[in-house]
């Protein structure tokens, strides 16, 4: 009998390593990966990198929007970020914060920061990357012995493996019905991680905040959790600048009203624990804020036709630590992949 052609579907590109999110687990990867002589595409749907470590500027004043400050407790995290550390692109901020009445909890390991904002370290890492921004992935197919990547503008790319390190939910939704229902017991393990949404302000005051040193307290009174002096912190050296963040109940609860409008509730409940008045403000919001549980491995992989990985926060340590740590460890085993296959091929 004459075996009938799978027919393959058109791509306009062929990449060994496709790596979909630029956050700190992608770029993480990205720089492992070029340190080891490969080059792979990152495509990220927002038009700037670093995901929750985002800094935005508003109304004149400069603002760390999500993630404020990381810690260095792992030797191959600190080896990563020598270099940045070194170049002035990052430094310690502090190593305890106080409530907002004041009191501080006791000095315990380094937070670092960015010294131009979360933001601009993530673009430094950048650098270098071969990233495609504004390049939403629609969803991913199976090929023979690859993957096919359909992209928001239609364009359809090949690649022989693909790291996935945009949260779990998101990517999981990228992959087709058909692949999932052949794959399902493979992606089990991942379907079980949920994440709970994030809620922050940007808010301008008409004068200082009245925070505490280092410029950042806790707050944790039902709305908001934590609040921020961006010109404290050094990055909006020309406005008063406060970051707000909202709790877990509060985002869950207001998840279903507009972000501009859910913002300006939060903003309203943190009034009362500054000493300026909030003249203006911009709200983000993230429906896949923060992984509520971790995994137990460094990342993780699913044997199909192609290999297809995943890596992130909510693999290793959790928060940009262990999404860094992810990373790395899923560009290693890429490259030793790509290694012994090039091997093999001789």
């Amino acid at each position: 009998m004459r075996r009938i052609r799978q027919q393959q579907p058109p791509h306009g590109e062929h990449h060994s390593v496709v790596i979909i999110g630029a956050g700190m687990a992608g770029l993480a990867a990205a720089h492992t990966m070029l340190d080891n002589g490969i080059s792979p595409l990152v495509l990220e749907a927002e038009s700037q990198p670093g995901g929750r470590c985002v800094t935005v500027a508003h109304d004149g004043g400069v603002f760390d929007l999500g993630a404020q400050f990381f810690t260095v407790r792992d030797a191959a995290f600190r080896q990563f970020l020598e270099n940045r550390l070194d170049a002035g692109q990052a430094r310690e901020w502090t190593r305890g914060f106080p409530d907002i009445s004041g009191v501080s909890e006791l000095a315990s390991h380094p937070r670092y920061c960015g010294v131009a904002g979360m933001g601009a370290l993530a673009a430094s890492l950048a650098r270098d990357i071969q990233i495609r921004f504004n390049s939403r992935v629609k969803g991913i197919v199976e090929g023979r012995a690859c993957w096919f990547l359909t992209v928001d503008n239609s364009e359809r790319i090949k690649a022989d493996m693909v790291l996935m390190t945009s949260p779990l939910p998101s990517a999981l939704r990228l992959i087709s019905d058909e692949n999932t229902w052949r794959m399902g017991a493979l992606l089990l393990p991942l379907t079980g991680v949920s994440y709970a949404p994030r809620l922050a302000v940007a808010a301008i005051l008409d004068g200082p905040s009245g925070l505490p040193a280092p410029g950042a307290a806790r707050v944790d009174d039902g709305a908001v959790s934590w609040i921020a002096d961006n010109k404290i912190k050094g990055i909006s050296p020309d406005a008063f600048a406060v970051t707000i963040h909202a709790t877990r109940a509060f985002a869950e609860n207001h998840g279903d009203m507009p972000a501009d409008a859910a913002g300006n509730l939060l903003a309203e409940a943190a009034a009362a624990f500054l000493e300026s008045d909030i003249t203006s403000a911009l709200s983000r919001r993230w429906e896949h804020g923060a992984p509520e549980s971790i995994l137990q491995r460094d990342y993780y992989l699913v044997e199909g036709r192609a290999p297809l990985y995943f890596a992130g926060d909510a693999f290793s340590r959790g928060q940009i630590e262990g999404a860094v740590l992810s990373g790395i460890a899923a560009a290693n085993a890429i490259t030793t992949r790509l290694s012994a296959t090039s091997a093999t091929a001789e």
